[in-house]
């Protein structure tokens, strides 16, 4: 079927998306030897270990993340060009395979300008939460995605802030985990579950909120990584509190945008929060500095460049 769209379409480079694929493109390659540029979305054998279905009992049996991460390894050497997505998993490649620099284009996945110039503001959102101080989560919920943090901090800024809100827009398997958790600790004023919203909603949810959280657990996925919610806060002048995870890390402290908390650390993370509601000045020029980095830097219209080039 690859061979087939090959010859019809007369392909002269091909472009590979993740190592799920890559076997079978690399193989029937052979006959046509044509360039290859290889896009590792992410680190896959990696997050592969904290998939729900990698963990069950068939999962362990059938599903081996080291067997991937030898397949990518191999195909890394075999490509001609390797797309990542930061400067970190490029800097981790080159160190693990010994490949050269140069092969690798680093391509963030951040946010095209339409998503900050061309949008609706849903007035029911705004009027949910007006009289709230809200700190939003946009995403998978997944309990590697370190919201069960956020909440225990709950106990921290529920005294100093009245009236917090946290609104998570998005799900996952594990959401009964959360919920319970919410209910447990008598936090249901305060936690609103949302569940997946339409795309074309989340200018809404951000610009009703005051605060882009990323709370992910540190491991090397996430180390290696960008979460697509962190440029979707910063594009509408949201100050974002990220984990230590080194990509999102390096990224606050590059443009200063926001803060950064110790990965899974409640307290932490609430001295963070705390700072910005308190200090309106570090929170507008935090703010500032999010809208534009955003504006001249990081949206997909300025980092797609670096693609462009690459097939140049």
């Amino acid at each position: 079927m690859v061979g087939s769209f090959i010859k019809i379409n007369k392909i002269d480079r091909l472009h590979v998306h993740d190592i799920q694929v890559a076997r079978s493109v690399f193989w029937i390659n052979k006959l046509f030897r044509l360039k290859i540029v290889l896009d590792l979305h992410e680190n896959r054998p990696e997050i592969m270990k904290y998939y729900y279905h990698v963990n069950t009992r068939l999962g362990k049996l059938l599903i081996s993340p080291s067997r991937w991460k030898k397949f990518e390894f191999r195909y890394i050497k075999k490509a001609d060009s390797v797309i990542t997505v930061t400067q970190e998993a490029a800097d981790y490649y080159v160190k693990k395979t010994s490949e050269s620099s140069n092969k690798f284009c680093v391509l963030p996945n951040t946010v095209r300008k339409s998503f900050y110039l061309n949008y609706l503001k849903k007035e029911d959102i705004f009027s949910s939460l007006e009289s709230s101080f809200t700190l939003l989560y946009l995403g998978d919920t997944g309990l590697r995605r370190g919201l069960i943090t956020v909440f225990q901090s709950l106990k921290f800024l529920i005294p100093e802030i009245k009236n917090i809100k946290i609104v998570v827009v998005g799900k996952s398997k594990e959401d009964s985990v959360l919920k319970e958790f919410v209910k447990k600790n008598n936090y249901q004023r305060y936690v609103m579950f949302k569940g997946w919203q339409d795309f074309n909603l989340f200018q809404s949810y951000i610009i009703a909120s005051n605060i882009g959280i990323c709370p992910i657990h540190k491991n090397l996925h996430h180390d290696t990584t960008y979460a697509n919610k962190i440029f979707q806060y910063m594009a509408l002048g949201r100050p974002i509190v990220v984990s230590n995870c080194t990509s999102q890390q390096n990224l606050v402290e590059k443009y200063k945008c926001g803060s950064v908390f110790s990965d899974r650390n409640p307290r932490d993370f609430a001295d963070k929060i705390l700072t910005l509601y308190k200090d309106k000045n570090y929170y507008q020029e935090l703010s500032q500095n999010a809208f534009k980095a955003v504006r001249e830097n990081l949206n997909w219209e300025t980092t797609s460049e670096s693609l462009i080039e690459l097939y140049n």
